[in-house]
């Protein structure tokens, strides 16, 4: 056989084994990312995770929501979100996102350290943003778990009609 034709069925051949090559390194690398125990995303699963209670409140001690209700004055200043959360094994996390008039405000992420934790996060509310108010609380993986709305309305007058 020609030389040549050598060199074509060898550059060929080449080409073959070195794709192989790289093709069988990105599979193990793919491999080894999904079952790394550093990989908190892909090993945090959203199976069982849930909201148990959650709160919209003025202030939380004790890891308790104090004052809760879904109508606010914005001379309230900072309104609390109060979950507890239940079913993370291990450490995760999950957000919380604040809307105003369905617009997004603040994305928190909040440290989930245990099978049953109590988290919260806090919005300043200032003297002109009143309106329809919305917490979403994701998984870390982005489902939605627990969704809370309220109100911030300056106080009607008294003697007005």
């Amino acid at each position: 056989m020609p030389d040549f034709i050598l060199n074509i069925y060898d550059m060929r051949h080449h080409r073959k084994s070195t794709f192989r090559k790289a093709f069988s390194l990105s599979l193990v690398l793919i491999v080894f990312l999904l079952i790394w125990p550093g990989n908190r995303l892909l090993a945090q699963s959203d199976r069982g995770v849930s909201v148990v209670r959650m709160a919209i409140c003025e202030n939380v001690d004790n890891r308790e929501p104090q004052n809760p209700d879904n109508n606010f004055s914005p001379a309230t200043g900072r309104i609390f979100c109060f979950t507890a959360i239940q079913g993370i094994n291990g450490e995760g996390f999950v957000f919380h996102v604040w809307f105003r008039d369905d617009q997004e405000v603040s994305r928190i992420k909040l440290p989930v350290h245990s099978a049953f934790y109590r988290t919260w996060s806090a919005k300043t509310i200032e003297p002109g943003e009143t309106g329809k108010w919305r917490v979403d609380v994701l998984s870390a993986r982005g489902r939605l778990l627990a969704a809370e709305e309220f109100l911030v309305e300056q106080p009607e007058k008294a003697g007005s009609d």
